[in-house]
This record gives C-alpha cells, sequence and structure tokens, in this order.
C-alpha cells in the first residue's frame, strides 16, 4: 500500500512539474539562415549598416554592432560590456530599460538568463506588437557555416532585456526616422579639472581615443615644457662637458691607475 502511495505522490510530483513554466531561456519563434562567403560578409543589413561574418576567420563579435549600429545610425558612441550600455558622447543621453521595443533598441541577454555560453547583444529590427514578438539585426549568430538573419523572439517574458536610447527631449525615435543627433559644442578654452596631472591631459573620455587639438592652455603648458626640457639639457650637456676634463686629470694622476 506504501509503494502504491509513493508511485502516485510520484506520478502527481512530475505531473506538477510539468504544468509550471520553465525558466524563460534562449526562445527563437522563427529565423532565416544565409551561407557566409567569404570575409567581411554582409549577411543582413538595417538603416544602411552591415551584419558582417567571416568565412574563414574570427566574426566580429555581437555588441562591435551595437556600437558601429549607434554611429552610423544615431551619431551616438556608445560601449558595451558584459550588459553594461553607455552612450558615451555627446554628452545628454543614457539608456534605460523598456517594455515595449522600437526598431533601434538594444536587446540583451546573459549567458546565465541564455542558459547558452556567452551573453549576447542584438538591435531590434521591427516590432510584432499582436504577436508580442521582435524580429532582430544581429550579428556572431553563427551554425555550420550559416549566418542567422530576421531572427524573431518574445519580447515579453523571454530571456532578453531591451533598452531604449533617452535624452532630457524623452526617448530616441525610432531607426529609420531618426535624425543623427548633434553634439554639443565646446567651449573654446577648456579649463583642467583638476591639478592632478593624469586628469589635466585627459581630453579624451579615458574609453574612447583622443581627437582634435589641445586648448591653448594647454598648447603653451606643452611649449614651455618643452622649452624648459631643452635647457635642461643643454645645462647637463655642458656640465658634463666642464666635468669631464677634470676627472681625467685626477685620474691620471691618481696612484691606482699607475
Amino acid at each position: 500500500m506504501q509503494k502504491k502511495f509513493r508511485r502516485l505522490a510520484a506520478v502527481m510530483l512530475c505531473l506538477t512539474l510539468l504544468a509550471v513554466p520553465a525558466l524563460a531561456a534562449e526562445a527563437t519563434i522563427d529565423l532565416d539562415y544565409v551561407t557566409i562567403v567569404g570575409e567581411g560578409f554582409a549577411a543582413d543589413t538595417f538603416c544602411g549598416v552591415d551584419a558582417l561574418y567571416n568565412e574563414t576567420g574570427a566574426t566580429p563579435f555581437c555588441n562591435e554592432l551595437i556600437e558601429r549600429f549607434y554611429s552610423a545610425v544615431y551619431g551616438v558612441t556608445v560601449f558595451t560590456n558584459s550588459g553594461d550600455i553607455t552612450a558615451a558622447s555627446p554628452s545628454g543621453y543614457w539608456f534605460e530599460v523598456t517594455y515595449t521595443p522600437q526598431p533601434g533598441d538594444i536587446a540583451y541577454a546573459s549567458a546565465e538568463a541564455r542558459e547558452r555560453y556567452g551573453n549576447h547583444y542584438a538591435i531590434v529590427k521591427s516590432v510584432d506588437e499582436a504577436g508580442g514578438a521582435v524580429t532582430l539585426f544581429e550579428q556572431n549568430w553563427v551554425w555550420d557555416g550559416k549566418a542567422g538573419v530576421n531572427r524573431r523572439i518574445p519580447y515579453d517574458g523571454g530571456c532578453y532585456t531591451f533598452y531604449t536610447m533617452c535624452s532630457s527631449a524623452g526617448r530616441a525615435a525610432p531607426a529609420g526616422e531618426a535624425e543623427p543627433v548633434a553634439a554639443a559644442p565646446a567651449a573654446e578654452e577648456p579649463q583642467p579639472v583638476s591639478d592632478d596631472v593624469s586628469t589635466i591631459y585627459a581630453w579624451g573620455s579615458g574609453i574612447s581615443s583622443i581627437t582634435g587639438t589641445p586648448s591653448s592652455w594647454a598648447a603653451a603648458f606643452f611649449a614651455a615644457a618643452a622649452d624648459w626640457a631643452s635647457m635642461r639639457s643643454m645645462t647637463a650637456s655642458a656640465s658634463v662637458r666642464s666635468i669631464l676634463p677634470l676627472r681625467k686629470a685626477r685620474l691620471v694622476n691618481s696612484p691606482a691607475w699607475a
């Protein structure tokens, strides 16, 4: 009797587990594949930006497409790293989580959420509100020498989180309707933010390459430093020349050199 009860309890437990929805893992509703031919192969294009793949070499990472897309379409320098999404320049832009994605928004899922190796970034290409799904524009989605394109995933309850770019003016326009943003004009004579040498010379942000020309105060500073270094070098050389004959005379007259 006890054995029968245990078996019945085990069956009921299994049925209960089957009835409970599984944790949200990577779910793909539909996708197409195109064969990768050659290097720098454009498997998909959205708003004039290509998703690039290599037939033999390593394909660029998924987040490389995100950064290139935002630079080309919105004129914003974006950096991504393990879920972090930063609008670096121009200032005044940031990303917020959204539950109503639009074309141009960023989709991100961690390796844990995907239950697969590696984090993944993608761009929302289109939205099917009635079906609760989005079509992705992505890079580095490879299987058997083919690139995945137009992948459709659920945006409600799936493993991806969606991020939209915002500013004081509100949410950015959907990709395809957006105009590249204009960088805020820089002051003619920017001043150092502190006296620390490491910050005085930081014309770049620390995460992007230095561009443009230094301000007049910085140029004058470097000119003065160069003059000072030149004068110090000349003084040192003169000192060496005046000391050498004396040292030579001392060495010649020294008993140790007899």
